[in-house]
């Protein structure tokens, strides 16, 4: 009977460490400060999450000020979180390069060679979004991951040695119905991860020649957007939103999503 309850007590043991998450504050519920206003200017406002560029993610809590709340419910369709009363909002590419990311703290480093199972929820801001896109990329570094002092476009990222670690299937727009849905992947550790950042990483199909050209400072913005929509080969960065209603036309016109519950787990019968 002994060595039976040993066994269980084992096999329990496994199972509640297989299941143990690393991402420090994985649902963004503690915070340091709130937000009054949609420009951050790149201040992180969740604790054990910064923001590694000059981009500004936009931070959600049911504590924060109602004017703020529902300015977000104005122009960026925020609803609620995933779970809990918090996440994380972001641009994770814009039609002329613009990108933001944002990178977590893992409560203890990655070991060498195990399988961890990587996800995170993920909704589209929905009909208030011109666009959408593909392939969210996780990046594991043994440090902080730091753009800075670099502009948070693209041409910072065109990079080799800026690859995703692991990231969402090529191709498949996330352009769901406004609705939460999980990204789940697998990822051979190198060892001593002990930072997460989620965003768009480098990829040879998006040319920095085009990107850098929607840039340029003698074409108007808007007609450099309408530019880019009349380019149907530009479109496998950035996909036209059939249900776009331009009389939603905000700071979301580009391709918006909510981030939360990100997770990091050993795959169960990891040593």
């Amino acid at each position: 009977m002994k060595n039976i309850l040993l066994v269980l007590f084992y096999a329990v043991s496994v199972v509640s460490y297989a299941q143990d998450n690393l991402v420090a504050n994985p649902s963004f519920e503690e915070y340091t400060s709130l937000p009054t206003n949609f420009s951050n200017g790149g201040k992180s406002f969740c604790a054990s999450w910064y923001i590694p560029d000059h981009g500004s993610p936009d931070y959600y809590n049911d504590n924060c000020n109602p004017s703020y709340l529902n300015k977000a419910k104005e122009i960026m369709n925020f609803k609620d979180s995933h779970t809990g009363s918090a996440c994380i909002g972001f641009f994770p590419i814009l039609w002329n390069g613009y990108i933001e990311h944002i990178t977590g703290k893992l409560n203890s480093s990655l070991r060498e060679e195990e399988i961890y199972r990587v996800s995170f929820w993920i909704k589209y801001a929905g009909d208030v979004c011109q666009f959408s896109t593909d392939c969210i990329g996780v990046l594991f570094t043994k440090e902080k991951f730091f753009l800075y002092p670099l502009d948070p476009f693209y041409e910072s990222i065109y990079n080799e040695k800026i690859s995703a670690s692991i990231e969402s299937k090529e191709g498949l727009f996330l352009k769901n119905d406004s609705t939460w849905i999980e990204i789940s992947l697998l990822y051979k550790a190198v060892g001593g991860e002990k930072y997460i950042t989620l965003g768009k990483f480098y990829k040879e199909k998006i040319k920095i020649e085009f990107i850098n050209y929607y840039r340029k400072a003698d074409v108007q913005f808007t007609s450099k957007k309408d530019q880019f929509i009349r380019k149907k080969k530009h479109q496998n960065i950035l996909l036209l939103n059939e249900d776009y209603i331009e009389e939603n036309e905000g700071a979301a016109t580009h391709a918006y999503y909510f981030i939360d519950d990100v997770n990091v787990t050993i795959v169960d019968g990891g040593t």
